[in-house]
């Protein structure tokens, strides 16, 4: 299962929250390069099982693999450190903190010594944070204040790119410039994305490979050629 091809793993992945299962035998095999979307009503347990693969959340049963390594007693740091870069639902940026020195926060994860913000492609990607370097975070829009928490994961530069959410709430220009960001990470076919997303339009627009979740476990996944509109849907709706 973890070839040089898998960029995350995850087999009979089980997590609790006190006595109640919220997880329940997830697998997944993410390979390299790709983007998959994670996808499900709210509360079928999507954002645990993000909390889980980046050290936020210990799973009770299962393992967890990065790039091959077995990563499931790693800390967030370590999984950080080794090439995860996450981006929380709500953004979670630092409000009292510049543009710019929320972006330097996210050298912390990189383990090649750079101490400057590589300006490409971090501000070819998102060219409206040129302009904000010096504005507070927290004055930002909730549409700049997404592209700023995604900007900061790949200062990281990060193998393994996390995205919880993020069109929540932000405005339909931005998520176009968001897509059109994604797209273009996707080009270089080295960096996996991994997309919490609740609108399936955007999801469709880009994902390769789709993981439906419900009920803490895995309904339907596949590639997203296989796999129609109706069939992921009906997981979608209530």
């Amino acid at each position: 299962m973890n070839t040089p091809t898998t960029a995350l793993a995850v087999q009979d992945l089980h997590v609790y929250y006190g006595e109640s299962r919220i997880l329940q035998g997830i697998d997944m095999d993410i390979a390299t390069g790709c983007i998959a979307a994670i996808m499900g009503r709210n509360g079928v347990g999507k954002t645990t099982l993000i909390k889980t693969i980046v050290g936020l959340l210990q799973p009770r049963r299962g393992h967890i693999f990065i790039k091959g390594e077995r990563a499931a007693d790693w800390t967030p740091d370590l999984r950080a450190r080794a090439g995860l870069g996450y981006v929380p639902q709500g953004r979670e940026i630092f409000p009292k903190l510049t543009v710019l020195e929320n972006l330097q926060i996210g050298l912390e994860a990189r383990t090649d010594g750079l101490a400057t913000i590589p300006e490409n492609p971090i501000y070819d990607l998102f060219p409206a944070l040129v302009d904000l370097k010096h504005q507070m975070g927290g004055n930002l829009s909730g549409g700049q204040q997404q592209q700023l928490a995604i900007a900061r994961a790949l200062v990281g530069d990060p193998d393994i790119l996390i995205l919880d959410e993020p069109t929540e709430g932000i405005q339909p220009s931005i998520i176009l410039d968001i897509e059109n960001a994604l797209r273009r990470l996707k080009a270089r076919g080295d960096l996996t994305i991994i997309l919490v997303e609740h609108h399936f339009d955007f999801a469709r627009q880009i994902a390769d490979y789709f993981y439906i979740m419900d009920r803490g476990a895995i309904a339907l996944h596949g590639p997203s050629h296989d796999l129609s509109d109706e069939n992921i849907q009906q997981h979608l709706t209530f």
